[in-house]
């Protein structure tokens, strides 16, 4: 009884030791981190990569910010604050650009882009009531075509734009083929297995409020107006958003998957790190949806 007693203390000392993580030294890199669109302010962001309890992060602001067209025309951004560059200058779909930042004692990082042709819209459909949750709430669902070139690689997000809060709506029950090939929760896709040249995808959402009116009892979705927007990204968007999402269940795993790795993120700057992405992207008209 006595030995029981004393190997029960021993474990339960054991489990109280403390433990030291020793990491070597970090040693501060440029970041920049910039997602350029067409006939928008190109706007930079400028810090230094910092230890990861080191919080919040500050911007940098005595860089000098060069942005260039198709390697000429080159540009100097302003200061704004807090780390913020930017400059009001035409952007145009299917050009590239390219970015560069110096930050006195450090090498210069930079990066290139370039904006995808706008995607096109052909049809879309709302269901007010697709499908039940677990808890027996209804949730809607949105079915919309758009066209694709099976000979060229793309990539795309939707964006389902609630106009009640500013918000976006969030996925639920994937079904869609396409989707389930990503293998992650997010509207987030490339076009190679999609053979044809246009495709109708279905999204099956949530607005994040439900309700009862009927007499029977019954809990449905709240339904909002929404403009859908379908974004066709260039392929450091597609890995940098992807990424992300990784490191964010890998980092946060449900309780069953706890030995999930945790993922680096994406980036595409040289000598430093961030993104510098693009994307063009095409809006639905407003959609007033009802039971």
């Amino acid at each position: 009884m006595r030995c029981t007693i004393l190997l029960i203390v021993l474990f339960l000392s054991s489990c109280r030791e403390k433990v030291y993580d020793t990491f070597p030294p970090f040693e501060k890199v440029p970041t920049l981190n910039s997602i350029i669109t067409s006939d928008s302010l190109v706007l930079v962001h400028v810090s230094m990569a910092t230890k990861l309890e080191k919080a919040p992060i500050s911007g940098v602001d005595n860089a000098t910010v060069h942005f260039y067209e198709d390697s000429a025309n080159q540009i100097q951004l302003q200061y704004e604050q807090e780390g913020w560059y930017s400059v009001q200058t035409r952007l145009d779909s299917c050009k590239t650009y390219h970015c560069e930042v110096q930050i006195p004692g450090y090498p210069r990082a930079y990066a290139t882009a370039q904006i995808p042709s706008k995607p096109v819209l052909v049809n879309l459909e709302h269901i007010a009531i697709a499908g039940k949750d677990e808890e027996g709430t209804t949730y809607p669902a949105i079915n919309f075509t758009f066209k694709n070139n099976p000979d060229e690689m793309a990539y795309y997000e939707v964006v389902i734009r609630l106009l009640n809060n500013g918000n976006s709506a969030e996925l639920l029950n994937i079904v869609d083929p396409v989707l389930l090939e990503e293998g992650l929760p997010i509207a987030l896709f490339s076009n190679s297995t999609i053979g044809s040249h246009t495709y109708t995808m279905r999204l099956n959402y949530t607005t994040g409020s439900a309700g009862s009116s009927d007499s029977n009892g019954e809990w449905r979705t709240t339904l909002y107006p929404f403009v859908l927007e379908l974004r066709k990204v260039s392929k450091s968007y597609y890995l940098h958003k992807r990424s992300i999402k990784l490191y964010e269940i890998g980092r946060y795993p449900e309780f069953a998957l706890g030995g999930t790795p945790v993922f680096d993120v994406y980036s595409n700057i040289e000598n430093g790190y961030g993104i510098f992405a693009a994307y063009s992207s095409v809006f639905s008209d407003t959609i007033y949806p009802s039971y």
